[in-house]
């Protein structure tokens, strides 16, 4: 079981709410325990899916816009991370996160 970090920032615009629903309807379905979301943009969870495998489901199966949006997903006990959408600064993420 691996546990995850996911941040994200969703443009503003008519399909906000449709989008935001389909991110976490997916987070949802694959969280083993649950998903910790007490904060407006940060999702913490576990699941048995791998790093690539997440990637997929929240940002190809889900309404995540890749042209707008912005995601940023850690693997915590792997120490990976792979991000989607606008990344206006990677150089800085690399930097600060470590890896």
């Amino acid at each position: 079981m691996t546990n995850f970090v996911v941040m994200f920032k969703l443009q503003p615009g008519p399909d906000y709410n449709d989008r935001y629903n389909s991110l976490m309807e997916k987070i949802d379905s694959i969280a083993s325990d649950g998903a910790w979301g007490e904060t407006l943009s940060s999702i913490i969870f576990n699941c048995s899916s791998t790093l690539d495998e997440v990637y997929d489901v929240l940002c190809m199966q889900s309404g995540f816009d890749l042209r707008q949006d912005t995601m940023l997903i850690i693997d915590v006990f792997n120490c990976q991370k792979k991000t989607a959408g606008l990344i206006s600064y990677p150089r800085t993420l690399n930097s600060c996160l470590g890896f």
